[in-house]
C-alpha cells in the first residue's frame, strides 16, 4: 500500500530528525508530504531531509504553501505573480533535482469570496496551464493534483465534485488529477457518497484526516464515520495521504492512524 504522512516540521522541537526518520521508516511510510516554510526553516533544513529521505527511497509529494506564502495563493495569481512560482519551483529542483525524481504537486484553487467565482477559475486554470507549460518545457517529473476543499472554511475552487471534474477534462493531460480529501469532502456532503467513476478516475493523491466541530487535520482514528472511504482509496489503490498536523501525543496518534489504515 501506498501509504504517506504530512512531513511535520514542529515535532522536531520534541524529537531529534533521526527519531522521527526512524518512527517513519519503522512505520513503513512510502511517502512524505512537504509544504515547504522557507521562511522559518533554511534551505540547509530541507536538504538534508531530502538526502536522507531519497536514500531511504521515500518518496516525495509537496503541497503548494499558501498559507505560508501569499504569494503562491493562486487568487493573487496573475502573469506578474509567475516569477515567486518560478522561485519556488526552482529552489524544488535544487532540493530534489526534478529532472530524475517524481513529485505530486498538490494545490488549492484560487477563491472566491473577493473576486467572482469565473474570475477564480480563470485564475486557477491560467496557473495550471503555465505550471504544465513550464514543467514540460524543463522536463521536470511533475504531477499535479487540485484537491477538494471544504467550502463551510472558504468559497474556493475546488469545494466541488462537479467543477473539478469539469476542470480536469478541459486539460486532458495526464500530468493533472485530483487529490481526494475525503474529510473535506465529507464536510461539503454532509454524508458518505461515493464518487462516480468519472471523478475516481481523475484522483491521483488523497488526504485523510480528522476533524471536529472547531477543527481540522487531527487524528482520523476518532472518526469512524470515514473509515468506508477509506477503505474505498484503499481497493482502488491509491497513494493515501495521513494529513494529521502537530497535536498533543502527535506520535502515539500518528502511530494509531498509520495501524488504522493498514489493518
Amino acid at each position: 500500500m501506498n501509504l504517506g504522512i504530512t512531513f511535520e516540521e514542529k515535532i522536531l522541537e520534541r524529537i531529534s530528525l533521526n527519531q522521527y526518520i526512524n518512527f517513519i521508516k519503522e512505520n513503513k511510510i512510502s511517502f512524505l508530504e512537504f509544504a515547504p516554510n522557507f521562511k522559518k526553516y533554511s534551505f540547509d533544513f530541507y536538504k538534508n531531509i531530502f538526502n536522507q529521505v531519497k536514500i531511504l527511497n521515500i518518496k516525495i509529494a509537496i503541497h503548494l504553501p499558501h498559507f505560508i506564502d501569499e504569494s503562491l495563493d493562486l487568487t493573487n495569481y496573475s502573469k506578474d505573480m509567475e516569477i515567486y512560482f518560478l522561485k519556488f519551483y526552482s529552489k524544488l529542483n535544487d532540493l530534489y533535482n526534478l529532472e530524475d525524481n517524481k513529485i505530486t504537486l498538490v494545490f488549492h484553487g484560487a477563491k472566491y469570496e473577493t473576486i467572482t467565482k469565473n474570475k477564480a477559475l480563470l485564475k486557477t486554470e491560467s496557473f495550471i496551464k503555465f505550471s504544465l507549460n513550464y514543467f514540460y518545457e524543463m522536463n521536470y517529473l511533475v504531477t499535479m493534483s487540485i484537491e477538494t476543499l471544504n467550502i463551510n472554511h472558504h468559497k474556493v475552487i475546488g469545494d466541488s465534485r462537479k467543477d473539478l471534474i469539469d476542470l480536469i477534462n478541459k486539460f486532458n493531460n495526464k500530468s493533472l488529477g485530483i487529490c481526494f480529501d475525503i474529510t473535506h469532502d465529507y464536510l461539503n456532503l454532509k454524508k458518505i457518497v461515493t464518487p462516480t467513476i468519472d471523478f475516481l478516475n481523475l484522483i491521483n493523491h488523497t488526504h485523510i484526516h480528522g476533524f471536529n466541530i472547531n477543527d481540522c487535520h487531527l487524528p482520523i482514528h476518532n472518526n469512524k464515520i470515514l473509515f468506508s472511504t477509506i477503505k474505498l482509496l484503499k481497493k482502488n489503490n491509491y497513494p493515501i495521504n495521513i494529513e494529521l498536523l502537530i497535536c498533543d501525543n502527535y506520535l502515539s496518534e500518528l502511530k494509531e492512524d498509520i495501524d488504522l489504515i493498514y489493518f
